[in-house]
């Protein structure tokens, strides 16, 4: 889907429920999933809090797991 329509709340409930389907995904996307800035992931990822995929980007599972975590 379109990077937006992850902000969108059937987006969220998407990505909370079921991930994102792929095993990482781009700063931009997890931004967008979790409603933040792609600042803000970079943020996340230097503490720990989402972890990098070795190939570039975020591993959709920690994004995820953020999102329930939150809920």
């Amino acid at each position: 889907p379109p990077v937006d329509w992850w902000r969108t709340p059937l987006g969220r409930a998407v990505a909370t429920v079921a991930g994102h389907g792929d095993e990482r995904v781009t700063k931009t996307v997890a931004a967008a999933m979790l409603g933040v800035t792609p600042g803000r992931v970079t943020q996340l990822l230097a503490a720990g809090r989402l972890d990098g995929h070795p190939d570039g980007g975020v591993t959709a599972v920690s994004v995820a797991q953020r999102l329930r975590d939150r809920a």
